[in-house]
């Protein structure tokens, strides 16, 4: 199997410059990165779908924690608190597949992108030989801000 570590970036880069699987495929080829053809289209089917639900936020400085602003607020009935939503991308060992699964920090106030990124590599690492599987990368989906309302 091909490795493609590292190639989520470049997914989102080119799914967000109107990129087809074709081109993506070329371009990861001509710097040495390609993948077989069904991986690239994997890839930027899962590039496509976390842009549609955002196009800034894959694009925002890891470094730093999501802003009030940037926070989305979720009526709850008293909790209180921040949930940052992080996509972990995750090939199985036998197959090859490529599936996407989620992952949620909770944190007072919240942390930085790459905190929350990080805490989902930790947990997902960790079952590797579980499952047997390898994570492919993280990308820091969305931060919600819980607002309670009493109802």
């Amino acid at each position: 199997m091909a490795k493609i570590h590292g190639l989520l970036p470049y997914a989102l880069i080119a799914a967000r410059e109107g990129a087809t699987t074709r081109q993506f495929g070329a371009a990861m080829r001509a710097l040495g990165l390609g993948a077989r053809s069904s991986e690239m289209e994997k890839l930027m089917s899962i590039a496509k779908g976390i842009l549609a639900a955002d196009k800034e936020e894959p694009f925002r400085d890891i470094r730093f924690a999501p802003l009030p602003s940037e926070m989305k607020e979720w009526s709850t009935k008293s909790a209180t608190g921040v949930r940052q939503n992080v996509a972990v991308i995750v090939r199985e060992r036998v197959t090859g597949q490529l599936r996407v699964v989620p992952y949620s920090a909770y944190s007072d106030t919240g942390v930085t992108r790459e905190q929350a990124m990080a805490a989902a590599i930790n947990a997902y690492s960790g079952r590797n030989e579980q499952y047997n599987s390898d994570v492919i990368g993280t990308i820091h989906r969305a931060t919600l801000r819980y607002v309670p309302s009493g109802f």
